[in-house]
């Protein structure tokens, strides 16, 4: 700290020798001055501008050259693009590349490091030193910061010089006090069981069977195997093609299991995912999948279907009452699961030439829409980065759905098909053998 104290009042010092005593404004000039480039001589200038003609005549002889390729034809196009191919193809992804670096690090700082005279396991005073010091060294800056402006304001006070931040700082707290009457949001339902406790409301969720135990599954159950054909085609692209079974399972564990599973991984995941749509043909695994999710993560199961909820929070706002129950316990007893299955029934397509009489009321306890906006609201305002809680929507008639409101509400989509070849010949051989078949 005294160090950094002295380079910034020296730096202080040859600021008003060169600008003939004036005080600088602030101390961000101190750290901008590495980021400024020294003059060049003109030697230097005269090979700089020499390297610069000779790049531009080799970008002009490769400008030449990618006219050739083009004329090629759309071979070299096909292998550029990005689309339904990269899915496809087999490789690590990014999760798994991410957790292979923290297992190589894991590998050169630790698991050949010599512990035999460790006999207390105490911490490595070097190591600890090299992790800690760069958070100490900012918080230092700050402080020495802090500690620099005040004493550029005095410099000013005694100079006689008027300090300008002041008046402005004053009509940014004005507006802070205006900002502050805006947040005044609050999640609905919330009111009707802010003064029950936690453990009061998964008791009226059991009572009501929203809360379930399902039976377990894991999810080896799935059978299935890649697609090897598929991610061999060079045009890919423009050949339909289903995910294999092997690539769903791969899909779920690595956006589903791994953050819900674990704190830790939760917090290093990449991307941040709170709700998911498995939509595909009935019988293709979804429900299974779902299960297989709940019992490797160990999670509390809410059921939010549209049978389920039938003629459940009868009265005026219940809907609101119900949402908001099923989220405050599923953060209170996370890592939880929430499924939604014919979700179709929740987020409906507008039909033309339906009659106005046919249509039913959101209030009525029969109606799945009913959910709908209270779980939109709930699921943007009070779902973040750390809560272990995860949304899954389960169709068998995507058509019938709003595509609109399935894409606001659900970050990413997984396409369950019928098994092929492959993996309904694995099935039948994994089945004969569970019930003690022999094959010849």
């Amino acid at each position: 700290m005294e160090q950094m104290l002295k380079d910034r009042r020296e730096w202080v010092n040859e600021q008003k020798q060169m600008n003939n005593g004036k005080i600088p404004e602030d101390i961000k000039p101190f750290y901008d001055r590495f980021n400024r480039e020294t003059p060049l001589s003109p030697e230097e200038e005269a090979a700089k501008k020499a390297a610069e003609e000779e790049e531009g005549g080799k970008k002009k002889k490769k400008g030449e050259k990618k006219k050739e390729k083009k004329k090629k034809g759309k071979k070299g196009k096909k292998e550029e693009d990005d689309g339904a191919g990269a899915i496809a193809k087999i490789g690590p992804s990014e999760v798994i590349q991410r957790f292979d670096e923290q297992y190589n690090d894991f590998n050169e700082e630790w698991v050949n490091r010599d512990e035999t005279e460790n006999y207390k396991q105490e911490h490595d005073v070097a190591l600890a030193k090299t992790e800690v010091m760069p958070m100490l060294e900012e918080e230092y800056k700050t402080s020495v910061d802090d500690m620099i402006k005040m004493e550029l304001g005095n410099m000013k006070l005694l100079s006689g010089v008027k300090s300008k931040g002041k008046k402005k700082k004053g009509k940014k707290k004005g507006k802070k006090k205006k900002k502050g009457k805006k947040k005044g949001l609050k999640l609905k339902g919330f009111k009707m069981i802010k003064d029950l406790s936690p453990k009061e409301i998964l008791v009226q969720l059991i009572q009501n069977k929203i809360v379930k135990k399902i039976p377990p599954q894991v999810m080896t159950d799935f059978i299935g195997e890649f697609n090897y054909i598929h991610s061999m085609l060079d045009d890919i692209k423009f050949t339909p093609y289903d995910p294999s079974m092997a690539l769903i399972r791969q899909l779920v564990t690595e956006y589903i299991v791994f953050p819900l599973g674990s704190e830790l991984v939760k917090a290093r995941f990449p991307e941040y995912v709170r709700s998911f749509l498995f939509y595909g043909p009935p019988g293709t695994g979804k429900t299974l999948v779902v299960r297989a999710i709940t019992n490797e993560t160990n999670s509390i199961f809410f059921d939010m279907s549209p049978v389920n909820i039938d003629g459940k929070y009868q009265g005026k706002k219940e809907e609101e009452k119900m949402v908001a129950s099923v989220m405050v316990t599923a953060k209170e007893y996370q890592p939880s699961i929430i499924y939604i299955d014919e979700c179709e029934k929740v987020f409906p397509a507008k039909k033309k030439g339906k009659k106005k009489g046919a249509k039913k009321k959101k209030s009525d306890p029969s109606n799945p829409a009913r959910i709908k906006k209270v779980m939109a609201q709930w699921r943007t305002k009070f779902m973040d980065e750390k809560t272990r809680i995860t949304i899954i929507g389960c169709t068998s008639e995507p058509e019938e759905g709003s595509k609109k409101e399935f894409k606001k509400f659900f970050d990413k989509t997984i396409y369950f098909p019928f098994p092929d070849y492959t993996t309904r010949r694995l099935m039948w051989k994994s089945f004969i053998e569970k019930f003690k078949g022999k094959l010849r």
